[in-house]
């Protein structure tokens, strides 16, 4: 959740409902939720709360628990899509020196 938690901020809506599909758990946060449960990692939960209230917008809904597929997308018949496909926890980034 990091980088598209800030699309409603990033692209005006000018009256047209934005939606925001973050995250295919039931809430938000990713790894960085996830990460700050660990013990002395709590000021993390910091990044997501901060993110989430910034999503807190007139004519911009949150979908939580949805695996988004095309089909789905496509059914909707948007003007534009973004896809940030979040992280993989211990995948590294498969880049070498």
């Amino acid at each position: 959740m990091e980088k598209d938690a800030a699309c409603p901020n990033d692209f005006p809506t000018n009256g047209v409902e934005l939606r925001c599909f973050l995250e295919r758990e039931a809430t938000l946060g990713g790894s960085v939720a996830l990460a700050a449960k660990g013990p002395g990692r709590g000021e993390l939960q910091l990044i997501t709360d901060f993110l989430q209230s910034e999503l807190e917008q007139p004519g911009v809904k949150v979908n939580t628990g949805v695996e988004v597929t095309a089909d789905m997308i496509l059914g909707q018949h948007p003007h534009t899509v973004i896809i940030a496909t979040g992280a993989l926890a211990g995948r590294g980034t498969g880049l070498t020196k």
